[in-house]
């Protein structure tokens, strides 16, 4: 494993993302109606009703009256609901509520079906090589199988040049300080324990990061974007709406699994299945088409029913693998194996989730899904490690009198960097060693004393 030197904060919300953007940018956001259907969709439920609420409504609505909407106990998860509304600048914040203009009538244009060219132009003439959905999904889970399969280590094709410079970039793999080659962080390890939309968003929020510093229009790429995400899967669609930015992005998000062209002159596209959930609100879970494979039992024994060897090394980030077969592999959730995953940035509740997401069928029927001995011996084994902490500090020893032992200890807790002592010896955090060595050193000049106090450094 590598760690970057300086990591970058790694989104997966593109509502989060959504919220960092100026207000001029997002106001040519909304005055796209398919992209603004897309913001409407990522939002929770009850912003949705509250949106839905004031949409048709000419004059603003004092508070008061919103607050009768809701019953008194709901005020808490009605005021909840307001907050992504006022960061998205959908409503602005004070006594009255009114949508923004330019959302308003996007919205409700989209609602009523106007604006279609904004949602995708189906291709007028037939594709005399037309592709069917089982061939897309296949293209699709090709694509990103290679990033997912280069970042876990298995020996696979490996992903466009693009995608790799993506990797690095986001902090999700980094130069192995030994061999060079690119490594999986502990940013990786999380990542690929995610569900898919969380990843695909994820990756693509890098990549608008990335050509953010290649001066092109993030609200473009958006709109491209969000407009993949309302198109029908397996249809065709043709480019002559878009801009030259959205041309040059098509290569990419080919190389990344989410659009299919035949060659790069085509002037058709089709949207794969991660491109059509891109706006689905999804928060994990199961993605469509994916069934469980996970047995897990109340001995910590794990059956996997997968030949898939990227499943196969996702599980061994966090289970002791015994027995490989031809369509199963079998091992345990051991104290081992969990903190080994606990040590490359892997938390218990995203093994859980991980485990639960992918649970067989046959176990769905329980409740909970997941043995709970389990579950709550993976929490347990995760507090245990928390409950220790390594600070860097320097051992204080061989004081020549008492005295001098009392002045230094006393000024190292004003100071607040004291993290040891006993009655003859002390450890000083590091950061606070320059102060009460300097400290030492004066006492020691005031007395004329030639022999300074002896200071050796912790061992590691």
């Amino acid at each position: 494993m590598s760690t970057p030197g300086n990591p970058r904060l790694f989104r997966t919300s593109v509502s989060e993302y959504l919220e960092s953007l100026a207000p001029g940018s997002l106001a040519r956001l909304y005055a796209n109606p398919a992209s603004t259907l897309a913001v409407f969709r990522l939002l929770p439920v009850l912003s949705k009703h509250l949106v839905m609420s004031l949409l048709y409504l000419p004059t603003p609505v004092h508070v008061s009256h919103v607050t009768a909407w809701t019953t008194l106990r709901a005020e808490t998860a009605r005021e909840t609901a307001l907050k992504p509304l006022y960061r998205l600048h959908i409503v602005q914040e004070g006594k009255t509520l009114l949508l923004e203009e330019t959302f308003r009538k996007a919205l409700q244009s989209a609602l009523a079906g106007r604006g279609s060219e904004c949602f995708g132009t189906p291709s007028s003439t037939k594709d005399k090589y037309a592709v069917d959905k089982a061939f897309l999904t296949k293209h699709s889970e090709e694509k990103w199988g290679r990033i997912l399969h280069f970042m876990v280590g298995t020996d696979e094709a490996q992903p466009s040049n693009a995608a790799r410079k993506l990797l690095e970039r986001s902090g999700l793999m980094a130069p192995n300080m030994s061999t060079g080659r690119l490594a999986i962080t502990q940013a990786g390890f999380q990542f690929v324990l995610q569900d898919r939309y969380h990843q695909v968003w994820g990756f693509l929020l890098q990549y608008m990061e990335f050509i953010e510093g290649l001066q092109l229009d993030l609200v473009e790429v958006l709109h491209l974007l969000f407009q993949l995400g309302g198109l029908t899967f397996g249809q065709d669609y043709g480019m002559e709406t878009f801009t030259q930015t959205q041309m040059l992005l098509l290569e990419d998000l080919q190389n990344f699994g989410l659009v299919y062209r035949r060659k790069k002159t085509s002037r058709r596209f089709y949207p794969t299945r991660l491109a059509t959930t891109l706006t689905s609100g999804a928060e994990g879970g199961q993605e469509e088409g994916n069934e469980g494979f996970i047995i897990l039992e109340t001995n910590y024994r794990l059956y996997a029913y997968t030949d898939s060897p990227l499943k196969i090394a996702i599980l061994n980030l966090f289970c002791s693998l015994k027995a490989r077969f031809a369509n199963m592999v079998s091992g345990s959730v051991t104290r081992e194996s969990v903190r080994r995953a606990l040590s490359n940035g892997i938390t218990a509740d995203q093994i859980i989730q991980y485990l639960t997401a992918n649970a067989h069928p046959h176990t769905r029927h329980q409740n909970p899904i997941l043995p709970l001995t389990v579950v709550d011996q993976v929490r347990l084994w995760e507090l245990e490690r928390d409950r220790f902490t390594a600070k860097s500090g320097v051992l204080y020893t061989g004081f020549q009198t008492k005295e001098d032992f009392t002045a230094v200890l006393q000024y190292a807790r004003q100071l607040e960097v004291l993290l040891w002592n006993n009655y003859r010896s002390m450890i000083i955090a590091r950061d606070g060693d320059e102060s009460v060595r300097a400290f030492s050193r004066r006492r020691d000049e005031r007395r004329r004393d030639d022999h300074p106090v002896r200071i050796k450094e912790e061992p590691r």
